[in-house]
């Protein structure tokens, strides 16, 4: 399960849809827009605090028709207190879709929560890689120790 949390609430987005649309993909999806200007900032990560990598995104500015393009950085913090980051440009010329974007390599593991500190977003389809848990990589090297242990027979 995968915990999406903003810094604080999001009740600014229900003034906008009388001025503007919004992107369009025939499902549901996440949008973000701060009109304050009290820095928030929208955090991603598993619910059990489990590593993971991401790899995929759908992305569009949240007011359709987009006139100007924007830029959607995510900061992916790693368990070893790192960080990488990574920023998407969308939308412009009157863009109301969504663009399938690729993270880099350095996204592709060992994460434990992604930041999302742009002021405005629209995501869909976010593919991320749960890695394997510690008893479930100690459990695969015992098996390997053992297949090595004991040498198969000749028949």
């Amino acid at each position: 399960m995968v915990n999406i949390s903003p810094q604080e609430p999001d009740n600014y987005l229900v003034r906008l849809v009388s001025l503007v649309g919004f992107p369009s993909n025939n499902s549901p999806y996440l949008a973000h827009i701060r009109f304050a200007s009290i820095p928030s900032v929208t955090i991603i990560g598993p619910t059990n605090a489990s590593v993971f990598g991401l790899s995929s995104v759908d992305l569009a500015d949240p007011a359709a028709p987009s006139l100007t393009p924007i830029f959607i950085t995510f900061n992916g913090f790693r368990a070893d207190g790192s960080m990488v980051s990574q920023t998407f440009t969308v939308g412009g010329g009157g863009s109301s879709s969504f663009q399938t974007f690729y993270f880099n390599a350095a996204f592709a593991h060992g994460l434990v929560r992604v930041e999302i500190p742009s002021p405005a977003w629209a995501m869909d389809n976010l593919v991320w890689i749960p890695e394997p848990g510690p008893l479930a990589l100690l459990g695969l090297g015992l098996v390997a120790l053992a297949w090595r242990r004991f040498p198969r027979r000749k028949t």
